[in-house]
C-alpha cells in the first residue's frame, strides 16, 4: 500500500498558508484534517507552530487566527459545528 506522495514541509506549508486565504472556513478544516491523517508525524512537525497560529491566534494578537471565541453555534452553526468536529475528533 502507497503512503501520500512526500512533500518537503516549506512546500506543504506554502501550499496550506495559500489555501488559508483562499478557501471558506469549512473547506480549510476539510483539508486541514486530511492533512493531519495522511501525513506522517514527521512531517507535520515543520507546519506544526504554523497551524496551531493559524487556528488560535498568535499571542500579540497581530494573527487572530480562526477567531474562535467569537464563533456561536447560534449565528453561524455549520462554522462552529465544523471547527468542534476539528477540535473535538470522535
Amino acid at each position: 500500500m502507497a503512503g501520500p506522495h512526500l512533500q518537503q514541509p516549506s512546500f506543504l506549508l506554502a501550499t496550506l498558508k495559500a489555501d488559508c486565504v483562499n478557501k471558506p472556513f469549512v473547506q480549510r478544516c476539510h483539508d486541514l484534517e486530511t492533512v493531519i491523517e495522511e501525513f506522517p508525524a514527521k512531517e507535520l512537525h515543520g507546519i506544526f507552530p504554523w497551524l496551531v497560529e493559524s487556528i488560535f491566534g498568535s499571542l500579540d494578537g497581530i494573527i487572530v487566527g480562526w477567531n474562535l471565541r467569537c464563533l456561536q453555534g447560534r449565528t453561524n452553526p455549520t462554522e462552529y459545528s465544523v471547527a468542534l468536529d476539528f477540535l473535538d475528533p470522535r
